[in-house]
């Protein structure tokens, strides 16, 4: 392993050999689990080229949470944004926060995805990275305002279906389903709801939000209560809208 380590230094894959001299020291579960009272920043220089995709999630030009401003460092038409300036990488605290697998994503979803370049020193943590530097490379368009709909709508759909009360189930799913027409109609979204004869008027689209993000918040603290069981889930939906299908996926249970 430390031969390993080695040959992907003289690459240039330095985070890949961290992690490879990491595990033959024996000490790689606990520098990525955070158990080690020393737990130090991980010294990592990095390029998203070598390892996994990374993600970073954004609401229009301001992180996730309402922090940052990247509105001078978005990706153009002409190619990648500009490096963000360095800062000391320290979970929830300060640096470049990024998700490494789509789980992740699902945890601090945003109305915006990108696909980011990291570089300096980071420090890991269990659902998330923060990074010294990060620059982004492009905006994931198969993530938008509809896709995000339909996403909450199939979350909504696993809440009703496993969570719901029996006897709201029905009201519950009639409202997901004018969230959906919503959703693909856009625009066009008055005569559609019009032409919709099993659309009952009082089942407006903000009742239909408001059912979509509570069975949403109920699946998201059910994915805790079932370790991971659905935010696994989630993030396969999610892996299918950013592969370019078309929902949504789940169907109504009775």
């Amino acid at each position: 392993m430390t031969d390993l380590a080695d040959r992907l230094r003289a690459t240039g894959s330095e985070a890949c050999a961290d992690y490879a001299r990491l595990y033959a020291e024996g000490s790689l579960g606990r520098a990525l689990s955070g158990s080690s009272p020393e737990r130090a920043v991980t010294p990592a220089r990095v390029s998203s080229s070598c390892c996994a995709t990374l993600y970073k999630t954004l609401n229009g030009t301001k992180g996730a949470y309402g922090y940052g401003d990247y509105a001078a460092y978005l990706p153009t038409e002409d190619g990648p944004g500009e490096w963000l300036p360095p800062v000391k990488p320290v979970l929830c605290r300060s640096g470049y926060h990024v998700c490494r697998t789509l789980e992740e994503v699902v945890i601090h979803l945003g109305r915006d995805l990108y696909e980011p370049e990291v570089r300096g020193d980071s420090d890991e943590g269990e659902d998330k990275a923060a990074w010294e530097q990060i620059r982004l490379l492009r905006r994931v368009p198969e993530w938008n305002e509809q896709t995000l709909r339909l996403f909450a709508v199939d979350c909504a759909r696993l809440a009703v279906s496993r969570y719901g009360r029996a006897d709201q189930r029905g009201l519950l799913n009639a409202c997901l389903d004018v969230y959906v027409a919503r959703a693909e109609f856009g625009d066009e979204w008055d005569a559609a709801a019009d032409a919709a004869a099993y659309i009952d008027a009082l089942l407006t689209a903000g009742a239909a939000y408001a059912a979509a993000c509570a069975a949403a918040r109920a699946a998201a603290r059910a994915a805790y209560a079932a370790e991971g069981a659905a935010r696994t889930e989630q993030a396969a939906l999610l892996a299918r809208y950013l592969a370019g299908e078309v929902g949504p996926f789940v169907e109504e249970e009775p």
